[in-house]
């Protein structure tokens, strides 16, 4: 995704116990999915992020755009993170961190427009 981003999350997640099994798929949607960071539809024909694997005894699969998968691979830079916490992180630990738009140089547009609008209404300006 470019060059490293100026800020990173998920520091929170180093001592995380590792995955028993973890695999990571980039199909296109046969049917509608929900986004598990974003909660918007994935379109049937729309690629999306497919993580399937299992940790403490159970399985377990989860559903990403391609847009927050992005996001999530641009600012999470040691590659931890949990699933669902993306846009709460990002509230939490980037927006009040002076958190500068060239933190989101590498992205395409649509993830930087994403970020953009999530930052307004973190700021409350619609």
């Amino acid at each position: 995704m470019g060059d490293a981003p100026c800020a990173c999350l998920g520091s929170d997640y180093d001592d995380c116990e590792p995955s028993d099994f973890y695999d990571e798929k980039n199909p296109k949607a046969r049917r509608e999915h929900k986004c598990g960071e974003c909660h918007r539809i994935i379109a049937r024909g729309e690629t999306y992020n497919r993580a399937a694997g299992k940790s403490d005894g159970s399985m377990w699969t989860f559903k990403t755009c391609s847009i927050c998968d992005e996001i999530r691979k641009h600012f999470y830079c040691n590659g931890n993170w949990q699933f669902t916490a993306l846009w709460e992180d990002i509230r939490e630990q980037l927006f009040p961190n002076n958190f500068r738009f060239e933190c989101m140089e590498g992205l395409s547009a649509i993830a930087r427009e994403r970020m953009l609008k999530s930052w307004r209404e973190w700021k409350g300006l619609r």
